[in-house]
């Protein structure tokens, strides 16, 4: 019996539509993640260059200027302070290297260890630290290396409240946060004991943003936010150092105040230069009048030799940055990436407002480095560390089909 013609189209379109399935095979063995669902790994992409290029350029503007701020600090050797300052940027730089290339998911993990060890290092602080300008808050290993372990304590904690958030799949009401808020009080609480209340604001904003970015609403957090400004209110009024700061805020150009002369010798720093400044190297409030210039004074120094230019242009710089970080945690992966990142911008943006405003006596002073440029070796490490996981974090994309 003959086949019909009916079961001859039926056999070739048979055929045609196997060999159309035989020849997607390969493509689908030698790229799985194209098959993958919504609910799958992310793609994989190139990290944030705008982000690492910015940072970089930090870097390096605030290698110069630590050198220039620093020279006058030891006359037989105006390198001194520049190259203890290159060594921590290499450690910086090696630091980001290191998360940059390490999944942001390990962190998760080991979250939980190192925010323990974190406050372990900030209890110890308080025993076997030294102290300086009234705070007692570093540890030093030997001569040389001396680390501030509030700042490792920033980055633990950031790890930790977004491992926390990103396993709880809705977060309502006050119940849902109290281990956070639990855990940051602790670690504020640490950071208070060692008379160092800029770290202090610094984790609270990272505590607040992150909680924010959960979902959770505004008005279950009034009542942290109300007990933290007490509380802040109560230190200031118990302690004679803080009331002195407050007194020099509110009397910035009383030269002759000890509250003040530091505020003064900034704004005198700062009116000097102008619009262009005196020329790199060239300010005269570095050479004895105006302290910490390398390190909490830093941006007066740049004022006075590069100008209201030079200052815009690093706070421009510093926005950057922080908006990247809010760019990234609208547009992370997952939860924990997402969590992460604004908490880290919170960090950044809030540590730079505090310095820069503290300068420019808009803000009481707090004594906290510029993020990348005042010279720190803790500091700029952990902050480095946090960027390498932000560029991580960058290479993978949400889904979106």
């Amino acid at each position: 019996m003959r086949p019909s013609r009916t079961h001859v189209n039926a056999a070739a379109k048979f055929q045609t539509a196997q060999k159309k399935l035989t020849g997607t095979m390969p493509a689908l063995q030698t790229n799985p993640l194209k098959a993958t669902t919504k609910h799958s790994l992310p793609e994989y992409s190139r990290p944030d260059a705008p982000l690492a290029l910015c940072v970089a350029a930090l870097l390096l503007f605030g290698a110069i200027m630590t050198q220039s701020a620093s020279q006058y600090i030891d006359p037989l050797d105006p390198m001194l302070i520049a190259r203890k300052e290159i060594l921590w940027d290499a450690i910086g730089a090696t630091a980001l290297g290191v998360t940059a290339f390490t999944d942001y998911q390990i962190w998760k993990r080991i979250a939980i260890p190192l925010f323990i060890a974190a406050i372990l290092l900030s209890a110890a602080a308080l025993v076997m630290g030294h102290a300086s300008f009234g705070a007692q808050r570093w540890i030093s290993l030997g001569s040389f290396i001396t680390f501030q372990p509030s700042e490792f304590a920033k980055l633990a904690f950031i790890i930790y409240g977004a491992k926390f958030i990103d396993e709880r799949s809705d977060i309502r009401t006050f119940k849902d946060i109290w281990p956070v808020l639990l855990t940051g009080f602790v670690l504020i609480a640490l950071v208070l004991l060692q008379n160092d209340l800029g770290t202090a604001i610094i984790i609270f904003a990272i505590m607040m943003t992150m909680l924010l970015m959960s979902g959770i609403k505004l008005e279950l957090l009034l009542v942290p936010i109300l007990g933290a400004a007490s509380s802040v209110a109560a230190i200031i009024a118990l302690s004679p150092f803080r009331r002195a700061r407050i007194l020099g805020f509110m009397r910035p150009l009383d030269c002759y105040s000890s509250a003040s002369y530091q505020i003064c010798q900034a704004l005198i720093a700062l009116g000097s230069g102008g619009i262009f400044g005196r020329g790199l190297g060239q300010s005269l409030q570095k050479t004895g009048y105006l302290p910490a210039p390398y390190t909490d004074s830093i941006i007066a120094v740049i004022g006075e030799e590069l100008g209201l230019i030079g200052v815009c242009a690093v706070i421009a710089a510093l926005a950057f940055v922080v908006w990247r970080g809010i760019a990234l945690s609208r547009n992370a992966a997952d939860t924990f990436g997402s969590i992460f990142a604004a908490g880290a911008a919170a960090w950044l943006g809030t540590q730079a407002l505090l310095n820069i405003g503290s300068n420019v006596a808009a803000l009481p002073y707090t004594g906290v480095p510029l993020p990348f440029i005042s010279y720190g070796g803790a500091s700029l490490t952990a902050s480095m560390a946090a960027i390498g996981v932000l560029l991580n974090i960058s290479m993978y994309k949400r889904q979106t089909k």
